[in-house]
């Protein structure tokens, strides 16, 4: 019994050593990953127009200012294995408004992971439309009980006809299991009137919130003020997680100083 009790007990720390052995290989060292990752130029190649043959640059990232790309190193889902954050847009051409100019047309994102296997991966996305701007990514909005990071912002989008129009879109984003979440969980929606070529003025101002309440559709500005959705929807779980991001340049010049760079700057907030 005695020899049988020893043996059970060698086999359990065996297996406690193997898996602590596979977790280790799962997350190699952040130094190593960040060597991974500046050594993937095949890999991220894509997102910028520099890097590539002209006949090879992407239909949708013709669409979009090389100016406008952001990169970011993170750990936003917390599980050890870093990711690479591209974020791109595009800007209204032409002599635009001051308050306006700051606000993309359109935006685009990608996100890579290194793999267990030590390879970095495009992790894919749950949406095709409503593209979430990363660049406006903050603190951890909520944990969920199976570990789940999710983080609440906002993304505007521009836009003119024969007024200027934006879309404000209330988002919810997260990684989880190597997949790239986003809900849209609500949508405000306003016109701009211009007078004496200068000045403009708020003509239509709408909000919807998606949540299957009939009376949370086309409201106005000060009825979507008083929902609990409006209230809470900042709310970050404390500390709060920093994101540093960089330019394209910046990071096509000397990937691996700009990726030590960003992931010096990053802070996971909630714990």
């Amino acid at each position: 019994m005695l020899f049988i009790f020893l043996k059970k007990g060698l086999l359990t720390m065996l297996a406690a050593l193997l898996l602590g052995m596979s977790t280790s290989a799962a997350a190699p060292d952040a130094e190593t990953q960040l060597d991974i990752i500046a050594s993937s130029r095949d890999v991220w190649k894509h997102e910028s127009p520099s890097l590539s043959a002209e006949n090879a640059i992407s239909p949708r990232l013709r669409n979009f200012d090389p100016s406008e790309t952001r990169v970011a190193v993170t750990d936003l889902d917390a599980n050890g294995r870093l990711e690479l954050l591209v974020r791109h847009a595009a800007r209204m051409k032409g002599n635009v408004p001051k308050s306006f100019a700051h606000l993309p047309t359109a935006v685009g994102m990608s996100v890579y992971e290194v793999s267990a296997d030590g390879q970095l991966v495009k992790l894919t996305t749950n949406f095709q439309d409503d593209c979430p701007d990363l660049l406006r990514l903050g603190g951890v909005s909520e944990i969920a009980p199976d570990g789940t990071r999710r983080y609440n912002f906002r993304t505007s989008i521009l836009s003119k006809d024969d007024s200027y129009e934006f879309v404000m879109a209330f988002q919810q984003f997260s990684i989880a299991n190597g997949r790239v979440l986003c809900r849209t969980l609500a949508e405000e929606h306003g016109i701009y009137g211009t007078y004496d070529g200068k000045h403009f003025d708020l003509m239509l101002r709408t909000v919807n919130i998606y949540d299957g309440d009939p009376s949370h559709r086309g409201m106005d500005i000060f009825a979507f003020a008083d929902t609990e959705f409006f209230k809470t929807f900042d709310n970050v779980l404390q500390p709060v997680g920093s994101v540093q991001w960089m330019t394209g340049a910046e990071f096509t010049e000397n990937p691996r100083a700009a990726l030590a760079s960003s992931w010096r700057g990053f802070s996971y907030g909630a714990r």
